[in-house]
């Protein structure tokens, strides 16, 4: 009897060590998740930023309660001769960049714990596990800008390839970003595309003759066409007969009321290239360059008997094929 009431207690303290020892702390564990990234078709002509953005999900498990600090960067990718990333196509590369803030000030970079360092490292949050699940989610917003002034860009499906986030975390405690801890390297392709399309602009500045006391002589006016043309784009500029309309570039008519006034418009200043309407025949052609191409336009009246006193004018349409 005396042994048996001595082994009691003992077993019974082996019991509450045991119990003790399974409800140890618990390792905290984190994982990410993002979309892919597009901007569909950027109109580069107009020389301004074009922006975007996605989604990126962080979720940590953990100790009840606890609050893990997690360090977020991501590794460059593919990045240009001027620092920032870029996305390439066959005809060249676009500038574009990953930023924290809707206000594309915080590029969003890499410290080096999970890739190449890149700008001034990444993001850090806290995230508190909850008390019933011991896990906690939360999503953030990656923006992207397509930098401004890239109007040389060339058509073609542009694409940035970088590998998802890369992660260390902790408890919390006082340390900050970058943290020495487990880690979830991003190993997954993850990609921004988008496309540049043939394009082109154009802006036209009139004819005008100016006062003119008499016909017997002829008399000389000049214009200009301004274009602009994505880089390696085709284009062909013509001009229409006016709104007689004439039969050649060289019979077209200015009137008042029915009195006309027979003129022509050439393509270039020694009044030898007729411009007209027919291509591969009177039409000007070229190469876009993605920056501003300027086209003279020369009209000539030639000598004829002078009309009755006023404002002639015509109309001439000009089309632009890309």
């Amino acid at each position: 009897m005396k042994i048996s009431d001595f082994r009691t207690p003992f077993h019974l303290c082996l019991s509450l060590a045991a119990a003790i020892l399974c409800g140890g702390a618990r390792a905290q564990t984190c994982s990410s998740a993002i979309t892919t990234g597009a901007y569909g078709t950027v109109p580069v002509l107009s020389g301004s930023a074009q922006t975007g953005s996605t989604s990126l999900t962080v979720t940590c498990t953990g100790k009840n309660n606890k609050t893990v600090r997690v360090c977020i960067e991501f590794p460059p990718g593919t990045v240009g001769n001027t620092g920032a990333r870029v996305m390439a196509s066959s005809g060249g590369t676009l500038s574009h960049e990953l930023f924290s803030d809707a206000g594309n000030t915080q590029v969003w970079g890499s410290w080096g714990l999970t890739g190449t360092p890149y700008g001034s490292g990444g993001v850090q949050i806290d995230l508190k596990m909850a008390p019933g699940s011991g896990s906690a989610t939360q999503v953030l917003t990656v923006y992207d800008r397509i930098l401004a002034a890239q109007t040389t860009a060339a058509p073609g499906n542009y694409l940035w390839t970088g590998t998802a986030p890369g992660l260390s975390y902790t408890y919390l405690d006082t340390r900050s970003c970058p943290l020495t801890g487990a880690q979830d390297i991003g190993s997954t392709p993850w990609t921004w595309s988008a496309s540049v399309a043939p394009n082109c602009l154009i802006q036209v500045t009139d004819v005008n003759f100016g006062v003119s006391t008499g016909l017997s002589s002829g008399a000389r006016g000049t214009g200009r066409i301004d274009l602009w043309c994505t880089r390696s784009t085709a284009y062909i500029l013509s001009l229409d007969g006016g709104t007689a309309p004439a039969a050649s570039p060289v019979s077209r008519q200015m009137t008042k009321g029915t009195t006309p006034i027979t003129y022509a418009i050439y393509s270039d200043a020694a009044l030898t290239q007729p411009w007209g309407w027919t291509d591969g025949r009177d039409t000007v052609s070229g190469i876009g360059t993605g920056s501003l191409q300027s086209q003279g336009v020369y009209a000539f009246i030639p000598a004829q008997q002078t009309p009755e006193m006023g404002v002639y004018a015509d109309r001439v349409v000009v089309s632009l094929t890309y």
